[in-house]
């Protein structure tokens, strides 16, 4: 089945789940995160899909390019970053044997 089948099957835009936020830029975006989580992920993958496919872009210069969007945001509209952020806070990488690079610097 393709991704274009799959989407027709989503559910309506009335089906999306209504938020209360709290009113902090951060804690809006975890509670977000939290409420709307799954449904996050499914559109991510059907994004990067789209990239992949139609613009022939590798997941890193997807990732790429929405570090370069966040730092434009960052500097327009700082709380609707920091709302961005609390739906997804950065990961830390793990160390591991081949990147100890990763793992967490003492103070």
């Amino acid at each position: 089945m393709s991704s274009e089948v799959e989407a027709r099957k989503q559910p309506s835009m009335s089906a999306l789940p209504i938020v209360d936020l709290p009113g902090d830029p951060y804690a809006d975006g975890v509670a977000h995160g939290r409420a709307a989580g799954d449904g996050i992920t499914q559109n991510l993958r059907i994004y990067y899909d789209r990239f992949q496919r139609e613009a022939k872009l590798t997941l890193a210069q997807t990732r790429e390019r929405g570090r370069m969007y966040h730092t434009v945001i960052e500097r327009l509209e700082p709380a609707y970053a920091r709302a961005m952020e609390g739906v997804r806070p950065p990961r830390r990488p793990r160390a591991t044997a081949s990147r100890p690079e990763a793992a967490p610097r003492s103070p």
